[in-house]
């Protein structure tokens, strides 16, 4: 984080599933995707966030897991 851009994360992923900015410039993509379930046979649609700042410059990423790996310092 932090020289990522907007439009890297986007070639990179493709298309958002959804999308917003915020008036002071700030934006945010959303991606889904389809994962394991803990129940057996079962799927599950897991979500990650990209939030970016005022120059479109990725800041945060969240996904399943990332409080618990932001709190063990490995993001």
């Amino acid at each position: 984080m932090g020289a990522t851009t907007k439009a890297e994360v986007v070639k990179k992923l493709g298309k958002p599933a959804g999308w917003m900015t915020k008036s002071d410039g700030t934006s945010e993509l959303e991606y889904d995707y389809m994962g394991e379930s803990l129940l057996p046979g079962m799927r599950r649609v897991i979500y990650t966030f990209f939030t970016f700042d005022s120059d479109r410059i990725l800041s945060e990423m969240q996904y399943p897991g990332y409080e618990d790996r932001k709190k063990s310092g490995r993001q």
